[in-house]
C-alpha cells in the first residue's frame, strides 16, 4: 500500500508541475515580487497609522471651529471702538452694566442683560452684540479711561477679556 501511495504521489506531482510550468509560461502572468510586497505593506501601514493621528487633529480643530465667542468678540470690539471714534463724548457709566455714549446724531448704550450684551441706538432696539456672555464689569480709571471686563464663552471654554476706551 506504501507503495502505491509513492507511486501514485511521484506521477501525479510531477503532473501537476508540469501543468503548472506550462500555464504559467504561456500566459505569462505578472507576479509580486518580494520588494513589492514590502513596499505595499509599508505604504498600507502608514496609512493605517495616520488616521487615528488624523481624527485627534480633526477633533481639536472641530472644537476651535465651534467655539466662536472671540470671533464674537471681536466683532463686538471694533463696534465698540468705530461708535466712540465717530465722535462720541466721553463714555458715560450708569452702572456696573450699562455704558452709554453720546454722540450728536444718536445716544448709544451698551447693556448687559440675560447673558447677552445688547445695543440699544436712541433708546429703540435691541441688536445682540454678544452671546454668552458671564461677567461684565465697566470701571472709570483714574486717567478717563473706561474699563470693560468680560467673561465670555461656554461653560466648558471661558475667554476673559479686557476692553479699553
Amino acid at each position: 500500500m506504501i507503495l502505491q501511495l509513492n507511486c501514485l504521489m511521484r506521477k501525479f506531482v510531477q503532473q501537476t508541475i508540469k501543468i503548472k510550468n506550462t500555464i504559467v509560461l504561456k500566459n505569462k502572468l505578472a507576479s509580486f515580487t518580494f520588494i513589492e510586497m514590502i513596499f505595499s505593506l509599508l505604504i498600507t501601514i502608514v496609512i493605517l497609522s495616520s488616521i487615528p493621528l488624523t481624527i485627534k487633529i480633526i477633533n481639536q480643530y472641530k472644537q476651535i471651529a465651534i467655539e466662536n465667542s472671540s470671533i464674537e468678540y471681536e466683532f463686538f470690539h471694533s463696534d465698540i471702538l468705530k461708535e466712540q471714534k465717530k465722535g462720541a463724548i466721553k463714555p458715560v457709566i450708569k452702572d456696573n452694566h450699562t455704558l452709554h455714549l453720546i454722540n450728536k446724531e444718536k445716544n448709544i448704550e451698551y447693556i448687559f442683560k440675560n447673558n447677552k450684551i445688547y445695543k440699544q441706538i436712541n433708546g429703540k432696539g435691541n441688536i445682540t452684540m454678544l452671546n454668552l456672555v458671564a461677567i461684565v464689569k465697566i470701571i472709570k480709571t483714574n486717567n478717563n479711561t473706561t474699563k470693560i471686563i468680560l467673561k465670555v464663552g461656554n461653560p466648558n471654554y471661558k475667554l476673559y477679556k479686557t476692553l479699553y476706551l
